[in-house]
Order: C-alpha cells, then structure tokens, then sequence
C-alpha cells in the first residue's frame, strides 16, 4: 500500500516539481509532504 501510493502519487508529483527547477539551476533542501482531503502536496524549500 505505501509503495501504491509513493509511485503513483507522490514520485510523480516530485519528479515534476524537481525536472521544472532543474531547468532553472533551482536547488531544494527541504520537502514539505501533506495530505488533505485525501490528496498528497508536495512543497519544496531552498
């Protein structure tokens, strides 16, 4: 059940977020992980 939902959730919303910034040279050190109403959010932070 946790690997269902890191590979189709969570993984998926990352990778995007970190492709996008990596275009910029954007660095992260912290990630901010929530769920709310049954919806994972990922939020990064320099």
């Amino acid at each position: 059940m946790v690997d269902a939902i890191l590979t189709n959730t969570l993984l998926p919303q990352m990778s995007q977020i970190l492709l996008t910034a990596s275009r910029s040279d954007e660095q992260y050190r912290r990630l901010h992980v929530t769920c709310e109403q049954g919806e994972f959010h990922c939020q990064f932070a320099a």
